[in-house]
């Protein structure tokens, strides 16, 4: 039976959570993403992920959030990831630099689907993802807003009701537009040849 003490998913991100956001340093990426024989084992079950998290748990400053988020929607591809993506409203913010919408990627290894635990550790892959996209954001900074999303910082945020562990979020422009999942369902998407996929995808940007 699974311990009535771990998070679950759903109650901790939710339509109207609310998280207090702080800006935070970058971490570095992992030396190396092959495991040593001597390395500590991969957190496999929920409850050691949780354990793990809330161990690296770090001090958030005392004063006031440089922003809090309110989420709304959760994207689809946002299940038993290390990001869980989520459409997301500006609550309050120490600068103007917002706009009202914007995407949240929240960094979590805690709820990484358990099967895939056998191959990647998900708090070495937390750092290793969140380092190269940031530095991808950095690196594409001339096109932000035309042709990739604005990209408006790395953040902190500790969950209150679960032992104040600590998470991380990129916050990105919302880009309206059609879901290629919509447009294309998964039960044929496999079956369109390669010019009708690229004329989609054409289509939706």
């Amino acid at each position: 039976m699974p311990n009535l003490l771990e998070p679950s998913l759903e109650k901790t991100y939710h339509p109207g959570a609310t998280l207090d956001l702080y800006a935070w340093q970058l971490p570095a990426p992992p030396a190396s993403t092959r495991r040593a024989y001597d390395s500590p084992p991969i957190p496999t079950q929920l409850s050691e992920r949780y354990n793990q998290s809330i161990a690296e748990r770090v001090a958030l400053p005392s004063a006031p959030p440089d922003v809090s988020i309110t989420l709304q929607k959760r994207f689809f591809s946002s299940m038993r990831r290390v990001p869980h993506v989520w459409s997301a409203r500006i609550h309050s913010s120490s600068t103007n630099i917002y706009p009202p919408q914007l995407v949240a990627k929240i960094y979590d290894p805690v709820f990484f689907d358990d099967d895939e635990t056998q191959w990647d550790d998900p708090f070495v892959l937390r750092d290793l993802t969140i380092s190269c996209e940031v530095e991808s954001y950095r690196r594409l900074a001339p096109l932000q807003g035309t042709e990739v999303p604005r990209f408006y910082g790395y953040f902190a945020a500790a969950l209150p009701a679960q032992h104040s562990r600590t998470v991380y979020i990129l916050l990105l422009e919302q880009i309206p537009g059609r879901d290629l999942r919509v447009i294309v369902p998964p039960d044929v998407a496999e079956s369109v040849c390669a010019k009708h996929k690229d004329a989609l995808i054409d289509a939706t940007l």
